[in-house]
């Protein structure tokens, strides 16, 4: 059978002790988890913001590099302009 045991003022201060202990270590591993759920965010954002700004740049330089090489080929139909220029119709 089972005895009922009645704890000293003592025991019970160190129940109590530990009881604080135990919650506050939940809530510093709650507050921990939530910075790192927010960190991760961040670096997911900031990793999304340059992939955008790599693609933009790319964007850009493709279209710069196209448009500059494909300029002489659009000087084949020079003659069949009425005052046809080329690319300079376009300048």
């Amino acid at each position: 059978m089972t005895e009922i045991t009645k704890l000293t003022a003592h025991e019970k201060k160190e129940l109590e002790r530990l009881k604080k202990d135990i919650q506050k270590s939940l809530e510093k591993s709650l507050w921990e988890e939530m910075a790192k759920a927010a960190k991760e965010k961040l670096d997911i954002d900031n990793l999304k913001s340059m992939v955008r700004r790599r693609n933009e740049i790319r964007r850009e330089m493709l279209l710069d590099k196209y448009l500059v090489t494909l300029r002489p080929w659009a000087n084949r139909f020079k003659n069949k302009r009425p005052k046809g220029l080329g690319w300079l119709d376009d300048a």
